[in-house]
């Protein structure tokens, strides 16, 4: 018996300061694909990170349809794909493999993903945390960490958003592969995930009441929606909407504002139709029943001013 030290408990995840050094970290060290597939919509900075891969890659893009479904291609020895979960919603569809590697993306799902044996499993904890930085690779690596050329913490001291988006420029500018601070990671540690799991569900469905667009995405009762995302029928009605909202201080987000180039034609690729249509709404424990009638408030009264709804 040792009485005056314990040996460290395992962990289960490896942890980094973004979910785009994690997947630098996979493409560089644990898979090292020549041909790497990704979604049509995807986030444009995390093919900008892919630039900082050290080993050649091939990147190739596969569609993804306006309600979410994934042409997904053949993956062969040495290619892999990164799939997606979007919005929360997990996607079961099969991947067929062919000596190739899986690698999933389960930040839009954290609290409902079923792990597969099969794949590599990364994500961003700053989707559903309401943390400054924080990635992981689930399984225990021994990552070279990078020393940040600035100091991670000022994304704790940044005043505003404009200034929070510079540092966040400057880190995905850089392209260094970082541990994640431990102010994030007591964040996580000590986040209410229960409460904030019933926050949302019950938001997601007040927002239902929204008198404009559809919803691209529906839920299992085990699943937990990271926004209420809504597809207009055009993008002059979306922009005038969210133009809208913003002078009534209700301020919502494209996922994502720039379609992969490579595929900007075609009118059912999902990274177009998002780009140009879409409009997620926040629906975190942050906001209540209070907030969320007053959101629904404020739609519906564009909407009948507007004379026509896109359902």
């Amino acid at each position: 018996m040792i009485c005056n030290h314990r040996l460290p408990a395992p962990t289960d995840k490896t942890y980094f300061d973004s979910g785009r050094s994690a997947l630098q970290f996979i493409i560089q060290e644990l898979v090292r694909p020549r041909v790497l597939y990704l979604p049509s919509l995807v986030c444009i900075d995390l093919i900008d990170r892919l630039k900082f891969v050290t080993n050649d890659i091939q990147l190739r893009f596969y569609r993804v349809h306006e309600d979410l479904s994934c042409a997904y291609p053949r993956v062969r020895h040495g290619e892999a794909l990164l799939r997606i979960h979007y919005f929360g919603a997990v996607d079961e569809s099969l991947v067929r493999l062919h000596g190739g590697t899986l690698i999933d993306d389960i930040s839009h799902c954290l609290h409902s993903y079923p792990h597969q044996e099969n794949a590599i499993v990364f994500g961003s904890l700053r989707k559903l945390y309401p943390v400054a930085d924080g990635g992981f690779v689930v399984g225990f690596h021994n990552p070279r960490y990078a020393t940040a050329d600035r100091p991670v913490h000022e994304a704790f001291a940044a005043q505003d958003w404009h200034e929070w988006q510079s540092i966040e420029a400057w880190f995905q500018s850089s392209g260094q592969v970082l541990d994640m601070t431990s102010q994030s990671m007591a964040i996580v540690a000590g986040f209410d995930v229960r409460t904030d799991t019933i926050a949302r569900r019950k938001n997601w469905s007040r927002l239902s009441e929204m008198d404009v667009g559809y919803c691209p995405v529906s839920y299992k009762s085990d699943e937990v929606p990271i926004a209420h995302v809504r597809i207009l029928e055009s993008a002059e009605l979306r922009d005038e909407l969210r133009a809208w909202l913003i002078e009534r201080n209700i301020y919502t987000a494209i996922l994502w504002p720039l379609p992969v180039p490579l595929l900007s034609e075609g009118s059912e690729d999902a990274g177009v139709t998002f780009a140009n249509r879409s409009l997620a709404f926040p629906v975190d424990a942050r906001y209540g029943d209070a907030d969320m009638e007053y959101v629904v408030a404020m739609v519906n009264d564009f909407a009948s001013r507007h004379c026509h709804s896109d359902r």
